[in-house]
């Protein structure tokens, strides 16, 4: 796809564009800021504009590879078959459903997460939710429990999406607790959290929950995620688990010291003693899991919450899944045998693909916190950033590194990688990037390779500064 192209098509239409945006009182004042401001978060913005220009071994081999997007791409052909195979659709399926889903598929879903979250308490059909997408999930839980201008806390790193989740529609307030890496895994990381709420009641912005992802990459053991719990209750701060990795394990994990098992927070025994359990629901959905992020379904889970429940009932129709998409995904999951098969052999490989990036990743030098779940790695390339200079000596001879995360950003996309930058996902510290490696191996093998030759390059410039 050439750029001019491009432009020869949609030169008609973007003058009336201007034309139109030249009228006065058009756009409404939320409407006029996003377009002046942009998202509250560039991750889907910068993919979708880089996506154009994704490699493609026939159609475009000089083309940016996509490591950014969390899309896994592993099982892509036995979840098209099963889904073909599902698509039975009935006369039911063409006119209104419940706005939450239908009790079969409600009955499926409770079904799978009985068998695979071990919850202490067994999840009722009537505990689940039907949305299209995690992401729905996450800006109605906003909706309900937030009003305008108050505000949620998301430590960092975590998923950078949460942002624009719940500020387009509920207006409301991501406030990030930075947590250093040394403390991702410790509990002595709750005194961010404290010291982040402090200061957003200081400053006036009201907290009314949490967001926090589980499994987290990098993980924290479950004892940092009871510690969470029992903050949040001691203020009486709801909080939404997004659990969408919870299948994602690798079989066998990777090369990685102390990497804890995954435990969903329905699973925690006696979750009273930390937290009223009425402040604890869970977000899940077949994006990630099940690799179909395009197909657009997610799950409140909330047993303890009937109020919210209803809520999320009478304003469902915002966010109804197609009965289409619903009936498929209903008979899919029925088939608990191909279930079982699939996330065995989701997890062999992406224990294959894992092990394989962290051998490439180690063996070029570049440091990473590998996960026992999920679809990437956080790489450390914070050596390549332009170290503080002490003399003019230092800095002459520095000066060829990226001065910033966003520098080193475009360095790595001219190399034809396509890297998310941990400003992006609220990283306390510059020069974390996700890297997602749940693709075909001929793609990651390229853009390690391209990675590889990037980082070296930046070595060789740094004149030895970086000390590697």
């Amino acid at each position: 796809m050439s750029l001019q192209s491009d432009t020869a098509a949609t030169a008609v239409p973007t003058a009336a564009v201007v034309l139109e945006a030249s009228s006065p009182g058009t756009l409404s004042r939320r409407a006029t800021t996003l377009l002046r401001d942009g998202p509250p978060n560039s991750m889907r913005r910068d993919g979708a504009h880089i996506r154009a220009n994704a490699y493609d071994p026939v159609k475009n081999p000089n083309g940016i590879v996509m490591f950014g997007t969390a899309v896994n791409t592993l099982m892509s052909q036995e979840i098209l078959q099963k889904l073909k195979a599902s698509l039975q659709c009935g006369p039911e399926d063409l006119f209104y459903g419940p706005a939450t889903g239908r009790p079969r598929i409600q009955q499926a879903v409770s079904k799978l997460v009985n068998r695979y979250f071990h919850p202490c308490i067994p999840v009722e059909p009537a505990h689940i939710m039907l949305l299209n997408g995690a992401g729905s999930a996450i800006t109605s839980f906003a909706w309900a429990f937030c009003d305008e201008g108050e505000a949620l806390l998301v430590p960092g790193p975590d998923y950078g999406g949460f942002a624009l989740d719940v500020a387009l529609h509920s207006r409301v307030k991501v406030v990030s607790v930075p947590v250093p890496t040394v403390e991702l895994q410790s509990i002595s990381q709750i005194r961010h959290f404290e010291s982040t709420l402090q200061t957003a009641i200081r400053q006036g912005v009201r907290v009314k929950g949490m967001l926090l992802s589980n499994p987290r990459n990098p993980l924290g053991w479950q004892d940092v995620l009871c510690a969470l719990l029992q903050f949040a209750g001691r203020y009486g701060l709801h909080v939404l688990m997004d659990e969408v990795y919870a299948l994602s394990s690798h079989e066998p994990p990777c090369d990685t010291v102390n990497s804890p098992t995954f435990v969903s927070v329905l699973a925690i025994p006696d979750l009273a003693q930390y937290i009223n359990p009425a402040l604890v629901h869970v977000a899940y959905g077949m994006s990630k899991d099940f690799g179909m992020n395009g197909v657009r379904i997610g799950y409140l889970i909330s047993p303890f919450n009937a109020e919210f429940r209803n809520v999320i009932q009478e304003i469902g129709l915002t966010s109804i899944v197609s009965s289409v998409a619903e009936s498929a995904i209903t008979t899919m999951l029925e088939d608990e045998t191909w279930v079982d098969n699939y996330v065995r052999e989701n997890r062999r490989r992406l224990g294959e693909a894992a092990q394989y990036t962290y051998t490439r990743l180690r063996d070029a030098g570049i440091t990473c916190f590998p996960a026992k779940y999920g679809c990437y790695f956080w790489i450390d390339l914070s050596m390549y950033l332009r170290p503080p200079s002490n003399s003019a000596a230092e800095e002459a001879s520095a000066k060829q590194l990226p001065a910033t995360e966003q520098e080193l950003y475009d360095r790595l996309l001219a190399a034809g990688i396509f890297l998310l930058r941990g400003a992006n996902f609220y990283a306390a510290e510059p020069g974390w990037f996700r890297l997602t490696f749940s693709t075909q191996r001929e793609v990651l093998a390229i853009g390690l390779d391209r990675l590889a030759a990037a980082v070296k390059q930046l070595r060789e410039a740094d004149n030895g500064h970086t000390g590697v």
